[in-house]
């Protein structure tokens, strides 16, 4: 008998599933279904708990999408295991030894189709056998793991195992529930054309069965586009990497994208009822006075331009740290070496396998007391004034935390 494992997490009655779509009509329609709390397997008694379950399965099959999640579910791991993709933070399916991984989807490594059924088949699981209360269920199409610009300094997207599935066809096939709302994540790192085009096309079906989408998006003209050709936004939530507030800093990330139509892409938004997080870099070694002033100058033109909108709920900045590299090489090329800090992202799933055979790193400080630290430290200050900023991850200057 072979299992089909499903992970998720309860946080506030609200279930988030892991899975990301890798689902193909062959497992949906030959294999028992496993869940997997990955807050429960952190407990030595309901590991055990798991393992009795999976004893009968000879094969295991589960998609994953963060390398965190392996390490979690690690005490439970042989080699009866089978991981499809897309598989963050781990470009190629040899980086992790002693496994199957398949970065690629699970329809492709079973040639079949992916299934049209999507969500109903953990709604027995969800509705039925799980005993917690429920007030919301989100989940992962991964319509793709590709990025169409690909040339960002920082990016680590030179992975062979890009997909791009129909998102038409996924979009149209996700289903909502009348007594609960559910949030669905493209999981696309720059949403595309027939992307966007797909997720407006439904969107009045998706606010009727209670589904808001998020999605990442690049700034680009065609972006700004689809949405001024849209008149309501309302259950579309994106996620716009801006990483900086300045121009020449935007240019030597290789961003690729204007300013201009970012700060219109925000206002165009707004004015629709949509919501959108502005994800930001900080801090950035490369700060200077000139960047500072720049930073400042588009965040009071980008505040007077939306002050007419109710923007309060639906903008926000998220803070998400320092570039990242996928070698030290490219990180000291970039960041001045002399002026920085360089240290070696780790990860405990390195406790139990090997370690990757490219470096990932950060540049996760700046020089103490320099310029950089003065305009970054600055900065930051008059963007906490909005009361718009939140961070998604720990951060440090100083050793002193910033936020979290």
């Amino acid at each position: 008998m072979n299992g089909f494992v499903t992970l998720f997490r309860n946080i506030g009655k609200q279930i988030t599933i892991y899975n990301g779509f890798s689902f193909v009509d062959h497992l949906l329609s030959s294999h028992e279904y496993i869940f997997i709390d990955l807050d429960d397997v952190q407990n030595l008694t309901r590991i055990n708990y798991y393992k009795e379950i999976l004893r009968k399965f000879s094969k295991i099959y589960c998609t994953v999408l963060f390398s965190n999640d392996l390490t979690i579910i690690s005490p439970l791991i042989d080699d009866r295991w089978t991981f499809g993709g897309p598989l963050v933070n781990c470009s190629r399916s040899n980086r992790i030894s002693n496994l199957s991984v398949d970065n690629n989807t699970l329809e492709k490594l079973f040639n079949q189709p992916v299934s049209s059924k999507f969500s109903k088949y953990w709604d027995n699981y969800f509705f039925n056998e799980y005993e917690k209360p429920i007030d919301q269920i989100n989940y992962m199409a991964s319509l793709s793991n590709n990025c169409y610009w690909g040339k960002c300094k920082y990016c680590n997207f030179n992975t062979p195992n890009k997909f791009i599935r129909n998102s038409k066809y996924i979009l149209s096939n996700l289903k909502g529930y009348e007594h609960m709302n559910s949030t669905v994540h493209t999981c696309s790192s720059a949403t595309s054309l027939a992307e966007i085009t797909s997720i407006l096309q439904e969107l009045p079906r998706f606010r009727k069965e209670n589904i808001s989408v998020l999605s990442f998006v690049r700034a680009d003209k065609f972006i700004l586009d689809s949405i001024k050709s849209t008149e309501n936004l309302v259950g579309f939530l994106i996620e716009l990497g801006i990483e900086s507030f300045s121009q020449t800093l935007s240019d030597q990330l290789n961003k690729g994208i204007s300013k201009k139509v970012e700060l219109n892409i925000i206002k165009e938004t707004l004015l629709r009822n949509g919501r959108i997080d502005c994800t930001i870099m900080h801090p950035l070694s490369i700060m200077d006075k000139q960047t500072f002033i720049e930073s400042k100058n588009y965040l009071k033109e980008l505040l007077e331009s939306i002050k007419s909108i109710d923007y309060i709920g639906k903008l926000k900045f998220c803070i998400v740290g320092p570039p990242q590299f996928s070698n030290k090489k490219e990180a000291m090329e970039f960041g001045k070496c002399s002026e920085l800090e360089i240290t070696k992202l780790y990860n405990s799933i390195f406790d139990r396998f090997e370690s990757w055979d490219d470096e990932i790193v950060y540049i996760n400080d700046v020089k103490k007391d320099s310029d950089s630290e003065k305009y970054n430290n600055e900065f930051f200050n008059i963007l906490s004034e909005t009361g718009l900023v939140r961070g998604n991850n720990y951060w440090y200057m100083k050793g002193k935390e910033l936020c979290a």
